[in-house]
């Protein structure tokens, strides 16, 4: 589809149109694509015309956008869910109870609606409803702050816990107000939570070394669109994720997604599926969140329809005059 030309680290990645291209030559001859970390500069480069597309619009400037004649937004559902790792193997995640009750107590629906301003999508774990295996049985947990408070007592907390949430700023749309409302949430049912900010690259390697406990920011984004890649990847007791994010393990959990892994039945495997997410919303080795929307801004002059799997290809889009 595209060759390329250059790129400099922190800069930008430049490609041009592969006119013999089995799938028919792109009509956009050059693609500049430029990392712009910031949001509020993102949001300024697209309404100068610097740039055409941006991902990642925060809620706040969706009317501006709008509003401005010179840029439009378009939504999609989003792939990527977000979620909290739990660490199972420190007090007071070790209980399961614990777990149970952040659950409980988190108010994810409110946050969805107040934060995000509406622009997410609850998820009971870490599949969205197009994924083979999903089980639209399997609902999310219920905000309920008395019986997260129970929780709590049964677990041997009567007077609650204290904990510490590892908060990624940076990463999705809202995410550190999410971590701020989430710890508010969780203060209500009696769990204090210290909120520590940081950036994804900080994040993943202190908690890749099992140097995280409580709380961890997790976002996931399944492009092979099936539940293995989701369960299997997280949640197996050889993965990365299960030994130091979570110091998580499962036999009967691993014994499940290996055996749907290893057949093609589609009923079979849905029903397998169907078990592990019942393990998991019984174990909560997570907080369990929402799929994000994927709100884009685009100018005026470039005709493109966004992909729910995060994919961009270039030759999808084409400059149009108004």
């Amino acid at each position: 589809m595209d060759k390329f030309v250059s790129w400099a680290k922190d800069a930008d990645l430049v490609m041009e149109a592969n006119p013999n291209y089995w799938g028919g030559a792109p009509s956009i001859k050059r693609v500049i694509a430029r990392g712009i970390p910031e949001t509020g500069t993102r949001v300024a480069a697209l309404l100068a015309g610097d740039v055409d597309i941006i991902p990642a619009v925060p809620p706040d400037d969706i009317d501006r956008i709008n509003r401005s004649g010179k840029a439009r937004i378009v939504t999609i559902p989003g792939n990527r869910v977000v979620f909290y790792f739990m660490d199972a193997g420190k007090k007071p995640t070790d209980n399961k109870l614990v777990r149970q009750a952040v659950n409980y107590g988190a108010n994810i629906d409110a946050i969805i609606k107040t934060v995000l301003g509406g622009r997410g999508y609850r998820r009971a774990t870490l599949l969205n409803p197009w994924h083979v295996g999903y089980d639209p049985e399997i609902k999310p947990f219920p905000y309920d702050p008395e019986k997260a408070k129970a929780l709590l007592r049964e677990a041997g907390y009567p007077n609650g816990v204290e904990m510490n949430l590892h908060q990624v700023q940076g990463r999705v749309p809202k995410d550190k107000e999410v971590g701020e409302a989430i710890a508010g949430e969780l203060g209500k049912v009696g769990i204090k939570v210290n909120l520590r900010l940081m950036d994804w690259g900080t994040s993943f390697t202190q908690a890749s070394a099992g140097k995280l406990d409580g709380l961890k920011f997790g976002s996931w984004g399944n492009i092979m669109q099936d539940a293995d890649l989701s369960f299997y990847g997280q949640y197996h007791s050889s993965t990365i994720y299960s030994k130091f994010f979570r110091s998580y393990q499962n036999p009967k959990l691993d014994s499940l997604m290996e055996e749907a892994r290893s057949i093609l039945d589609v009923g079979k495997r849905t029903s397998l599926y169907s078990q592990v997410q019942k393990i998991l919303m019984d174990d909560c080795p997570d907080l369990y969140c929402y799929a994000i929307e994927d709100v884009y801004g685009i100018n005026n002059r470039v005709e493109w329809k966004p992909r729910t799997d995060e994919y961009v290809f270039y030759k999808d889009m084409v400059l149009v005059k108004r």
